[in-house]
């Protein structure tokens, strides 16, 4: 039924500025902001020296544009151990390109002037703000693990301090005076 109302609008001579407007409409479509349904996660390592040795990518799927506290939780988890050895998170960086349709142009100028890379600071739900359908892919969340290493060095070690003989005193109990009846 509604094919029929669709083609008799189309055929209709005064709608034709309809079909007109849907063929123009169709140029501009990459513009327009909507709900970002995926997030690329780059999981970053970096080894006792400093020094960035290893990245991997991960796509996830998330909802109305938010990360749940719940799957940040297991990616921490699965990143925690690589090759062997256990890492930590030190850094949750979300990026997030949401320029306006207007101020593209500006930004293909110059980039520089735009910032989309923000720290979260908490393990809680992310939230990436409406995104222009061409730039979904640029949406990101960085996380970058540190390896975790015991040396020993940072337990607190006992001091003996021994001056001729070991004197122990045992602490006295102060004696109780009859009480006066």
């Amino acid at each position: 039924m509604t094919e029929f109302f669709y083609q008799a609008i189309v055929m209709d001579p005064d709608a034709a500025w309809i079909t007109e407007f849907d063929e123009k409409d169709a140029l501009y479509k990459d513009f327009y902001k909507e709900d970002v349904a995926v997030v690329s996660v780059y999981s970053l390592y970096v080894n006792r020296e400093n020094e960035l040795f290893h990245s991997k990518r991960e796509v996830i799927e998330i909802d109305s544009g938010v990360l749940p506290k719940s799957k940040l939780v297991s990616v921490l988890q699965q990143g925690k151990t690589h090759g062997g050895k256990q890492y930590r998170p030190i850094a949750l960086l979300k990026y997030n390109m949401d320029v306006e349709p207007e101020d593209v142009k500006e930004y293909m100028a110059d980039p520089s002037e735009f910032d989309f890379m923000t720290m979260e600071t908490n393990i809680r739900d992310i939230h990436w703000a409406d995104t222009i359908s061409l730039f979904h892919s640029m949406n990101s969340l960085h996380v970058i693990f540190h390896e975790i290493w015991s040396s020993g060095h940072h337990q607190t070690r006992k001091i003996y301090i021994r001056n001729g003989k070991l004197k122990r005193r045992k602490t006295r109990r102060k004696q109780l005076k009859a009480s006066i009846a």
